[in-house]
C-alpha cells in the first residue's frame, strides 16, 4: 500500500482525478445531427441526465426536459445553471465545479 497516486502514463492533475473518479465522460457537439442521435440514444438507456448549460440551451437541440421525458419516460433530469432556471440572471454565463 502506499499513499502515492498510481500513473497510468496520462498526465492529468490530482484535483481531476479526485473530482471524476469512477466517472465516464464524453464531449460532444451538438451542432452535428449525429452527435444528436448518439445523445438521443444515450437518453434511451440513461437513468439521470444531469446538464449546466444556460436555461433553454438544451431545449434548443432537442433535449429539454419534455424532449427527453419523451424519449425515456422514466428519466430523472437535473438542469444546474449558474444563477437558476427563472431569475432575472438566468441567462448569464456561470461556471463552477458544481455548477
Amino acid at each position: 500500500m502506499s499513499r502515492r497516486r498510481a500513473t497510468s502514463g496520462v498526465s492529468v492533475g490530482l484535483y481531476y482525478v479526485q473530482q471524476n473518479a469512477g466517472k465516464r465522460n464524453l464531449s460532444i457537439d451538438l451542432n452535428y445531427a449525429e452527435a444528436r442521435e448518439i445523445v438521443a440514444k444515450l437518453c434511451r438507456v440513461a437513468d439521470v441526465i444531469v446538464e449546466n448549460f444556460r436555461p433553454g440551451t438544451l431545449a434548443r437541440f432537442g433535449f429539454g426536459y419534455e424532449d427527453v421525458k419523451a424519449i425515456n419516460p422514466g428519466i430523472i433530469y437535473v438542469s444546474l445553471s449558474g444563477y437558476g432556471q427563472s431569475t432575472s440572471w438566468k441567462n448569464r454565463p456561470a461556471f463552477a465545479p458544481t455548477v
